[in-house]
């Protein structure tokens, strides 16, 4: 089962539910992950987050989970 797969083999995503009108899941910013294929520590395997902005007229563009966090 996939809910026993040690976080270690997950990286992380973030989708964005509000923002910046884009190109995403939910037409806002185009998701963020912690890794691309080809990076030593990438999986197709994503714990997601969906990040929602308090107040969407201060959103921005963000481009890594480190900003996002």
């Amino acid at each position: 089962m996939l809910a026993s797969v040690p976080n270690r083999y997950l990286q992380q995503g973030c989708d964005f539910l509000n923002g910046i009108r884009g190109e995403g899941s939910f037409g806002f910013q185009l998701p963020v992950g912690s890794a691309v294929p080809g990076d030593s520590d990438y999986s197709p395997l994503i714990h997601l987050y969906f990040v929602n902005w308090t107040d969407a007229s201060k959103s921005m563009i963000l481009k890594s989970i480190q900003e996002i966090v």
